[in-house]
């Protein structure tokens, strides 16, 4: 069974990538609603992955919740790269994996095909 993703970013272009790479790739997504929580979303959806832009304001703390909550969900975070410090509480947060927002550009097709697994 393929697992469930779901995508938390607010950036309509930076969105439009992630949705194209999901159709190259086949992989399903599912999108947290714009104005909902996160932590609340993740509850209702019980996603095993989840995407997130670490630079949306109050990001940090929504991740803090659903790890609190769902521990074993896998977090994958991006920032700009220059947002060294963030990425860096990302990690210390627990966020299974931080990249910057380039490097998760350049490898979006490869991740999103890794995610989707089977199981």
């Amino acid at each position: 069974m393929a697992r469930t993703i779901l995508v938390a970013v607010k950036d309509l272009l930076f969105g439009s990538k992630i949705q194209e790479a999901g159709k190259r790739t086949g992989t399903a997504l599912q999108w947290s609603p714009r104005f909902d929580r996160l932590r609340d979303v993740a509850e209702t959806k019980a996603p095993d992955v989840i995407i997130a832009d670490l630079g949306e304001p109050g990001m940090l703390d929504e991740l803090a919740a659903v790890r609190e909550k769902r521990p074993g969900t896998r977090i994958l975070g991006f920032a700009g790269h220059v947002q060294e410090d963030l990425m860096a509480q990302a990690q210390q947060l627990g966020v299974t994996e931080v990249f910057s927002k380039g490097q998760f550009n350049t490898q979006l097709d490869r991740i999103l095909a890794r995610e989707r697994g089977e199981g």
